[in-house]
């Protein structure tokens, strides 16, 4: 009656008293705090080209941060801009 376990093909993390490294989880439910604009035109469903050209029309909040060339929104800004009816 001497018989062996079967050996697991898993990881060694994910065995008990296996590998203590940190996992990684997805980010995909992660909300982001700020926008670049390549977030804002994934969150508008629009295109990257078309958000530029809502945003020199003046038809986008303007951005909330600005360094360089850089530019981010904060999330609540563009939330807010849409409950109050902003249209794209």
């Amino acid at each position: 009656m001497n018989q062996k376990a079967p050996r697991s093909t898993s990881p060694p993390g994910d065995q008990p008293g296996g590998d203590d490294r940190p996992t990684t989880h997805s980010t995909s439910s992660v909300q982001p705090l700020l926008y670049t604009l390549a977030d804002l035109a994934e969150a508008l469903r629009i295109s990257r080209r078309h958000a530029e050209r809502l945003i020199a029309g003046g038809r986008l909040p303007k951005p909330d941060i600005r360094l360089g060339r850089a530019v981010r929104w904060r999330v609540g800004t563009i939330q807010a801009w849409l409950e109050a009816g902003g249209e794209i």
